[in-house]
């Protein structure tokens, strides 16, 4: 197992925008939550070209368990291919025996250029830590890099890789799922939380706790955007402009229309 060395000069200075991040999130934390229930919010980091999207850590009291719940895209340009145990986890300070690294699976284990992974690792414990406080953890996602779909062009030791990341994100209560929406987008984009997506796009979203998540509407060239429909359990908070705020109950659906100029 070796080290991703490819863009090592962004990686050594990812952490030190990670951390600023978590500063800056903090703040707003604090603020919004004068008053009123305390929001849900996470961030993570892992390296530029595999970009991580959102992390969930839920707690169960009755089972006195965590899941630890981490999503990224593969920008890397390679078919990327996970072994049983690819993600390892350490979650400090949140529960008596948490600290050493627990093992999670991730999915789909061979995920193709521009794809969504899930990784997922539950952690036993009882928390010491109340829902609504944010939380840090630190986690290893490994991998192997793939020229196909053929497993047999990833399965040199030279081409598999350790890369450690970092999440920040408030302990939920165990009614946070983990959702689906499909998003319908003919002549355009749609833009979640600053990651791009084509029509027919499958997106996996964490929903339940009244998460927001920022979406835009671009058009292509020679169109303009008119409205957003949604169906299922997703809500938007305006259907007329361009950019709205989604959330999620259940598996959704989100249409974005657009009108072919002049219109």
């Amino acid at each position: 197992m070796r080290q991703q060395t490819a863009i090592e000069f962004l990686s050594t200075y990812s952490f030190a925008i990670f951390a600023l991040s978590l500063v800056l999130i903090t703040a707003v934390t604090i603020s919004l939550s004068i008053g009123s229930v305390a929001p849900v919010y996470s961030a993570c980091n892992i390296q530029p070209l595999i970009t991580c999207q959102q992390s969930l850590l839920t707690y169960n009291s009755v089972g006195s368990y965590f899941t630890y719940l981490l999503i990224f895209r593969n920008n890397l340009g390679f078919y990327l291919s996970f072994p049983q145990n690819a993600i390892n986890l350490t979650m400090s300070g949140l529960a008596s025996g948490a600290n050493v690294l627990n093992p999670g699976s991730c999915s789909p284990s061979l995920a193709p250029q521009g794809s969504q992974v899930i990784c997922i690792v539950k952690v036993n414990g009882k928390s010491q830590v109340k829902q609504g406080v944010n939380t840090y953890t630190q986690f290893h996602v490994y991998y192997s890099l793939c020229t196909s779909s053929n497993t047999l062009t990833c399965t040199s030791t030279s081409n598999s890789y350790a890369v450690t990341g970092y999440s920040f994100q408030t302990l939920s209560p165990p009614y946070s799922n983990l959702y689906n929406i499909t998003i319908t987008s003919a002549n355009g984009l749609v833009v979640i939380n600053g990651e791009s997506y084509l029509s027919n796009a499958v997106v996996y979203l964490a929903g339940g706790s009244g998460i927001p998540y920022t979406m835009y509407a671009q058009p292509n060239a020679g169109y303009r955007f008119t409205s957003w429909s949604s169906s299922g359990g997703a809500s938007l908070s305006t259907t007329s402009q361009a950019n709205t705020v989604l959330t999620l109950t259940n598996n959704g659906n989100v249409v974005a229309s657009f009108c072919q100029l002049p219109c």
